[in-house]
């Protein structure tokens, strides 16, 4: 008996795998692949009139600075890498002292803003000059709901001792 399950596992295992595989074959789209050849793209127009480009490509002139020669005239064919026009040497060394005012200000802006930052700083230090160490009193005070009860005498205490302490009298602090 368990001699033919087996041989009817298997008998089934390949009847589901040849299903699939025809399933497969069925469903699955096929390519051909060849591989490319190398040729030009050769084009041929005929035709009377003017030839226009369909887009151009602009070049930024960047602000401040002029253009001092032009290295092709318009409608001239330019090949990669050829230089358009150059830039006016004047325009470029007034452009540059302008940048370098601007660079000395914004440092000084950030000097400036380091000291004020600075003095804020230790305008706002807090200084520890001593402490007041507490200790526990205890009045008996049984309401676990009640902590200001529980806390007050304690705090009184330190709060006199600390006076004392320092020599000082409440209004040196700004709330007790």
């Amino acid at each position: 008996m368990r001699r033919w399950m087996l041989v009817g596992f298997f008998l089934f295992m390949g009847f589901c795998t040849v299903a699939s595989r025809v399933y497969d074959s069925v469903t699955v789209p096929k390519v051909l692949t060849t591989s490319a050849k190398q040729k030009s793209v050769e084009v041929t127009a005929e035709g009377q009139g003017t030839v226009k480009a369909k887009a151009r490509k602009i070049y930024p002139v960047y602000g401040g600075l002029r253009v001092g020669q032009m290295e092709v005239l318009p409608g001239s064919q330019v090949q990669e890498g050829d230089c358009l026009f150059w830039y006016d040497g004047t325009s470029m060394a007034e452009k540059r002292e302008e940048l370098l005012r601007e660079l000395e200000q914004l440092d000084l802006d950030l000097e400036k803003e380091q000291i004020s930052a600075r003095a804020r700083a230790e305008k706002g230090k807090v200084k520890v000059k001593g402490i007041t160490t507490g200790k526990i009193v205890d009045y008996g005070v049984k309401d676990n709901m009640n902590m200001g009860a529980c806390m007050a005498p304690a705090a009184g205490e330190v709060i006199v001792q600390n006076l004392i302490d320092f020599g000082c009298k409440p209004e040196y602090y700004d709330k007790i």
